[in-house]
Order: C-alpha cells, then structure tokens, then sequence
C-alpha cells in the first residue's frame, strides 16, 4: 500500500461525508501532512538527544497538540513559548544606536512598507496609523529591500523616535530575561516553528547570547532556508537547502501553511510582569471578530488530530515521511477553483492587511495595484488562479517569476 492509498483507505473508513469542507481539508489534506512532520520530529529530536523542546508561539500550537498526543514516541519535556519576531526583534535593538544598525534584523524581502517598519520598531498598529499621519507618509508607502538602508524617509523615522525606541527595546529586554530563567533551559534546547529562514533562531541565539545563557540551539521546521550565521543547526520537514526543488513547490503556498497551525490568539508583542512572574502580551488577533474564520480553523485542526488518531487506531505504519505532505503542496501548487474558495477571505497582518487572493475582479485593479496584492499574497499559484480562473501553469509562472 502507497502512502497515497492509506491516506485514502483512512478516510473512506473514518471520515463521515456530511462534514463541512474546512473539516474535510483537514482531515484529508492538513492531517497527513501534520503526521509526516510530527513523526519527522518526534525522530530527529530523539536522534539530536534533545533534552527540551519549546514550540514557538503561534505557529508551534497544533505542533505542540500534534506531538504530545503521538504514539508510540517518548515525549522530551517540552513548553509552549510565547514570542514572535517582533518580541524577540525588539529585545535587541537598545543595543544599536545608528540608523544603518537598527536595521540589522530587518527581513529580507522583495518590498519593505512603512507598516512593516513601524512594526519592526515596536509600535502598535494604532501608534503606526498615528506617526503615519503625523508623519503625512502612508503605511502603504515602500521602497525594495535593497534601498532601505539609503531611505531618507525610514532613516528620519529612526532618529526621531530613536530614544522610544531604545526605551521600549531595553524595557522588553529586561523582561524577556526574566521569561526565558522561568523555564530553566538546559544545553541541548530544541525550536520548533514553521520556519522558511530561520530568522526566529537566529534572534534567540543573539538574545542568548547577549546575556549569556549557555543553551545550544536546534531548530525544527517545516522548510528551511536560512539566510542568517546560526550558531546551531536548523532542520527542515521538507527541505533544509535553498536549491532543494521542493522549496520553490512549498513557498509558492507558504501562508496556507503558516495559518494551518497558528493558534487562536493574537501574536506575541511584548511582555509584562504580574506578580513576580512575566507573561506576554498578545495582539489583538486579527481574526478575533470573524467568528467565521475561527469556525473554519478551528474545523480543519480537530480533523488533522482526529486523522492522526484515526491511522494508528487502524494499525497503519509510517513509510516515506515526506510523502504525507504531498496532499498540502498539491493543493497550495495547483489548486482548483473550488480549492481557492476555502481560503478566499483569509488575510495576513504584518504591519498592515495582506489578503491571500484577489479581493476584485481583474478588469478593477490599477495594473501597480495589481501586482502589488500578488506580490504580497502568501499564495501566489492560489491568487493566480482565482484571478483568471483558466487552467494555465500558475506553479510554473510563479517559479520563473520568483
């Protein structure tokens, strides 16, 4: 039997057909790939000898569910870590005292928007909506990643509000210090997020190292391509080198994935100490009034768990790890019309609204506004699709163009 055909036979047994579609998607598409990576890591941190996992906020929520519940593994001691990169971002920028410094830890990106400055200087979004006014600058407004070290408008933003800055970073630093003792990390201290660059790790490692924490990090992640010096190893699901075919095939759909695990609650912004203990702060979760959208992923994430229970209660054994992801990149590379439906209103915030698909007929963009939405989609192959609705080689197209 294929790995293809016990997907399959696990479903036709178990799933009832009158469940919505978001619990099909889960269970059919979401659940499989969930087992693969779960298996994957519950092998690589015993082989590593691993004596602490921490599963990053938020992305490590169903990863977290996911291990704990496996079978037939012995579960290292593991924690639920609250941070983001902006938390861990901010905890280091006291430290830089000039324009071209502070700009260390910026992301590298194709577009680089004034909401994602504010963002990355520790603002709220209601305290960006306020300096953009002040400011008369658009959040909207952004130059290439390449010129942002020579942006006069970024650089006047720094060295007037440097002094907040620092403040805030120090402040959050202190803080962070005080999070990080509460868990006793030991040496060999396992990460586990979605990944893509490894920039969690590295922000951690500089945190550490900064105040001399001796904890030797490894990171565990979906797909990993780091453009950063890591101190200690990173590994990826599906691929751990940037000329490795499956990268491009899971990026081209890299925000689908990233909300499949994300918990129901708002990123990681800061932290504050309540009673002689520190607990983060989280932002206003960006889909906290759509109950909607909390339905839907809500759905999909009982049936991955319920798929996982369902393998093994039918004594199925795990062949080709990777195989089980197959379902999911499928989908995020050729997705049917029907297929784009499902993630249709769902939108990313970084600074400000990232839609995953075209939120307008094509005849009703502006051509920049246009290629604007698609640069920013986190499903490209998806937003292709749902636009022009024709059975053209979007997976094909975006690789050439990417």
């Amino acid at each position: 039997m294929t790995v293809n055909e016990q997907i399959k036979s696990v479903a036709e047994k178990n799933l009832e057909e009158n469940t919505s579609e978001y619990y099909q998607f889960g269970y059919k598409v979401f659940g499989p790939f969930l087992l693969g990576f779960t298996a994957w890591l519950a092998e690589k941190t015993k082989e590593n000898s691993i004596e602490k996992i921490l599963f990053f906020a938020r992305d490590g929520y169903m990863m977290q569910k996911a291990y704990n519940e496996f079978p037939l593994v012995e579960h290292i001691d593991n924690d639920y870590f609250y941070c983001s990169r902006k938390s861990l971002r901010q905890s280091l920028l006291w430290k830089l005292h000039t324009y071209k410094d502070s700009i260390k830890y910026v992301n590298i990106s194709k577009f680089v928007s004034m909401g994602y400055m504010l963002e990355y200087y520790g603002f709220s979004n209601a305290e960006a909506i306020e300096i953009c006014k002040q400011e008369n600058v658009s959040i909207d407004y952004s130059v290439p990643y390449s010129e942002v070290k020579d942006n006069e408008v970024y650089k006047n933003l720094y060295l007037k509000y440097q002094k907040t800055i620092e403040e805030n970073s120090k402040r959050q630093d202190d803080l962070l210090f005080q999070y990080v003792k509460q868990f006793n990390l030991p040496v060999r201290v396992a990460i586990v997020d979605i990944g893509w660059h490894s920039s969690m790790q590295y922000y951690f490692e500089e945190f550490l190292l900064q105040h001399g924490i001796d904890a030797v990090i490894s990171g565990y992640y979906v797909g990993n391509y780091s453009f950063y010096d890591l101190k200690g190893p990173g590994f990826g699901y599906l691929f751990s080198d940037g000329k490795d075919p499956n990268r491009k095939k899971v990026m081209c759909s890299h925000g689908v994935m990233e909300k499949l695990f994300q918990s129901l609650e708002g990123s990681t912004a800061a932290y504050e100490l309540d009673d002689g203990q520190v607990s983060p702060v989280n932002s206003e979760y960006e889909y906290g009034s759509d109950k909607n959208i909390v339905s839907c992923i809500s759905s999909w994430q009982e049936a991955a768990l319920a798929f996982i229970k369902d393998f093994f209660a039918d004594r199925n054994t795990l062949m080709n790890l990777k195989e089980y992801a197959n379902p999911l990149i499928d989908f995020g590379l050729k997705p049917s019309i029907a297929d784009t439906k499902v993630f249709s209103f769902f939108y990313n915030v970084d600074g400000q609204k990232y839609f995953f698909l075209p939120q307008k007929k094509i005849f009703q963009y502006k051509p920049g506004e246009l290629l604007r939405a698609l640069n920013y989609s986190p499903w490209k192959t998806g937003f292709m699709k749902s636009l022009f609705k024709m059975p053209f080689p979007y997976y094909v197209i975006y690789r050439t163009l990417s």
